[in-house]
């Protein structure tokens, strides 16, 4: 009976040697799977790390972008300003040419006037 016993367990064990072989395999192959999904999952973390740091950078370029947008819009406004300013200047200077003109003809007929009015009472 023993001897029996003893071959039918080694008949279990041998049929079941296969089986056990293919899941240690099947957990060997599982296990190298996780190790490469684990050095992807790390290559992942890299990768949005750096795209992390690459959008900090393109946000601070925007901020910069603005604020020297609206340095340039400041400069421009004075600029129109100070235009206006010289435009208004080359009027009133036009019509201050006119009005000496026009003082001018009045002295040059009041010299010609006095120059009549003196001749006459010369002796």
């Amino acid at each position: 009976r023993t001897q029996s016993s003893t071959a039918e367990i080694q008949g279990m064990v041998l049929h079941r040697q296969p089986r056990s072989r293919n899941a240690v395999e099947v957990m060997e192959r599982g296990r190298a799977q996780a190790k490469d999904t684990v050095g992807q999952a790390e290559e992942a973390g890299k990768s949005l790390e750096t795209l992390s740091m690459v959008v900090a950078r393109i946000a601070e370029m925007n901020h910069n972008i603005a604020a020297a947008a609206e340095e340039q819009s400041a400069v421009s406004q004075e600029l129109t300003h100070s235009i206006e300013q010289i435009r208004d200047l080359g009027h009133d200077s036009a019509e201050g040419s006119r009005r000496n003109a026009e003082v001018s003809e009045q002295v040059a007929r009041l010299g010609q006037e006095l120059g009549s009015s003196v001749s006459a009472f010369r002796v």
